[in-house]
């Protein structure tokens, strides 16, 4: 059984599996081998995955028993400016077709409209670039590089007012 809930604190390795299988699995279609192996093979830290669940927006897909993908929201900027942004939406090969990523955006959303925010940002992999296009995401500027360990690695900066 395949289903989308909100993370908790035993979820934070299976979160830091999930995210790299994806990137491993998914992305490398779309991404250099040097950008994978810098941006998809990153140590497991608790502590940093831990933190994201305690103080953010984290839902995660369950597999049989184990996370298959996962979704974090962050609430950032003071006011009058505060809006969400999507730190994380990546699923492992078997998660994809279900549906999951388009639902964790939903439950995204609400959950930026409950908070008052009037947008949500992100930072789109080359591969979900046309995923969030079709949620109704905009570029808001050109494609950039963010360096991880001495690589660019490819995003578009997006954003959807709500």
């Amino acid at each position: 059984m395949k289903f989308v809930r909100r993370a908790n604190l035993a979820d934070a390795r299976g979160i830091h599996e999930a995210h790299m299988r994806s990137i491993q699995e998914v992305c490398s279609r779309d991404h250099s081998p040097e950008e994978i192996k810098v941006w998809g093979n990153g140590p497991y830290n608790e502590e940093h995955r831990r933190n994201a669940i305690e103080n953010n927006f984290v839902w995660v897909v369950e597999a049989d028993g184990q996370i298959a993908g996962y979704g974090l929201l962050q609430a950032k900027g003071t006011e009058p400016d505060r809006y969400g942004y999507i730190a994380g939406l990546y699923l492992t090969p078997e998660a994809q077709g279900y549906c999951f990523g388009k639902e964790i955006v939903s439950l995204m959303l609400l959950e930026a409209q409950a908070l008052g925010l009037k947008r949500v940002a992100l930072d789109s992999t080359i591969t979900a670039h046309g995923f969030y296009k079709k949620r109704g995401f905009q570029d808001t500027g050109p494609q950039k590089l963010t360096e991880i360990s001495g690589v660019g690695v490819h995003s578009f900066p997006m954003e959807l007012m709500l």
